[in-house]
């Protein structure tokens, strides 16, 4: 697959990055406090943890593992129904909720997924994760 680039538009672009956006990118638009390095996904104030004000705006979330599954059997957007939802808990300790893709039988708690970028039929680009290896 090749990586869509800035130049797309993007569905909901306040929640991820395009390769080219940011360094390590693509990825989720997070905040990273460079006080006591804890991430938050989207653009924060003041960090929760600490109250640090010195912050970055970063590309991460781009593996996490999988805490819960749900099915959703009513189409939303480009997903056509049934697809598969999940609670994520990403590398730097964020939880997150997004979609999968993929084989739904490989998709349980505990296992470990990567973040990829998707174009929709409509050309308009967004994210889910897909368990790595797949």
């Amino acid at each position: 697959m090749t990586f869509p680039t800035a130049s797309r538009t993007k569905r909901n672009p306040h929640l991820f990055f395009t390769a080219g956006e940011a360094s390590s990118a693509p990825g989720l638009r997070c905040t990273k406090c460079l006080r006591c390095g804890q991430h938050a996904v989207g653009a924060i104030a003041a960090c929760a943890a600490c109250l640090g004000r010195e912050l970055e705006i970063v590309a991460a979330g781009h593996e996490a593992t999988i805490v819960d599954t749900s099915v959703v059997h009513n189409p939303a957007a480009d997903f056509a129904a049934p697809y598969t939802i999940a609670t994520l808990r990403t590398g730097e300790g964020m939880t997150l909720f997004a979609p999968l893709v993929g084989a739904p039988e490989e998709m349980a708690p505990g296992v470990h997924v990567i973040f990829e970028l998707i174009e929709h039929a409509d050309g308009t680009v967004g994210f889910a994760y897909r368990v790595d290896g797949e």
